[in-house]
């Protein structure tokens, strides 16, 4: 075959080429652009949570825990966010602006995922812990507090046929915290310790 047979099957092929490798390249690039800047989820669970205090004998319950997290994905790997969460200690009823307890939590938290090709994370995090009491004579306070934990995305939905939309996501986690000047029993200003460990189950959107 002639220099020009050569040059004519090589544009030929050249064209035969093109719509096997642009739609290829078309694909990964809206996979790209399709990949989500934020993300968000829903967790609900139970925990035992024990506490301490500088003047009574502690206390330890199991309680249902819930959490809202959310923030940015700066790496589908690497998660930065916010956590909302507590525990209930004693339900507040309507009816009784006297009843209710709780702890609740305002984490600024880092999300990773430290091995290749799995859905397997390590997060935690750390900011401000609230303690709540209606109580008459009795009153709460806030203070420091952190969590750490550890858990696993399993696929529910797909956005496309690479990047998921929706996850279930179980997690252990273990968070601690204190309180300085809370009234509880009446009448009794003390420090209050928390420890708690909480599994949970949520939904998490990325």
């Amino acid at each position: 075959m002639g220099r020009p047979g050569l040059r004519a099957l090589g544009a030929a092929l050249a064209l035969l080429a093109f719509p096997l490798t642009a739609p290829a390249a078309e694909t990964q690039v809206q996979a790209e652009e399709s990949r989500s800047l934020l993300w968000a989820g829903f967790d609900v669970g139970y925990a035992s949570l024990a506490r301490s205090y500088s003047v009574t004998d502690g206390t330890r319950d199991n309680k249902f825990t819930f959490a809202l997290r959310g923030g940015f994905q700066l790496d589908p790997r690497l998660l930065l966010g916010v956590e909302f969460g507590g525990w209930t200690i004693q339900s507040a009823n309507n009816q009784d602006p006297a009843t209710g307890e709780a702890i609740g939590t305002r984490f600024l938290i880092l999300q990773v995922y430290p091995l290749a090709h799995s859905a397997f994370f390590v997060r935690g995090g750390g900011g401000r812990v609230v303690y709540s009491n209606n109580r008459p004579g009795e009153s709460g306070a806030s203070g420091p507090g952190g969590i750490v934990g550890i858990g696993y995305d399993f696929a529910v939905k797909r956005r496309d046929g690479e990047h998921v939309a929706f996850y279930v996501t179980p997690s252990l986690d273990y968070s601690a915290g204190s309180f300085s000047g809370t009234t509880s029993p009446p009448g009794v200003v003390q420090d209050q310790h928390y420890r708690a460990l909480s599994a949970r189950i949520g939904l998490t959107f990325r």
